[in-house]
């Protein structure tokens, strides 16, 4: 799936360290969101995306699934990042 980036947060995480909440908007128009850890395995797949995204770049390479009810990202998606430029 291919996703629009927004933005992302960052908050101190209770075990050291931060978590980052990346958000974006789905090919279907729906909202997405992920959070990753920087203490996470999985962390150096977002890196790029938290260091390099601006507001309207494209995520690709993205899967998703419902978690309570609401579509999210799956943080283990192997995620590129693709510049669009204005």
């Amino acid at each position: 799936m291919k996703a629009t980036y927004l933005k992302h947060t960052r908050k101190p995480s209770q075990y050291g360290g931060f978590f980052y909440y990346i958000f974006c908007k789905g090919e279907d128009g729906k909202s997405y969101r992920t959070c990753i850890g920087d203490n996470f395995r999985n962390f150096i797949k977002w890196d790029n995306i938290i260091k390099n995204a601006e507001s309207g770049d494209e995520l690709i390479n993205l899967r998703t699934r419902l978690y309570k009810g609401k579509p999210i990202i799956d943080a283990d998606s192997n995620v590129q990042l693709k510049k669009i430029d204005i």
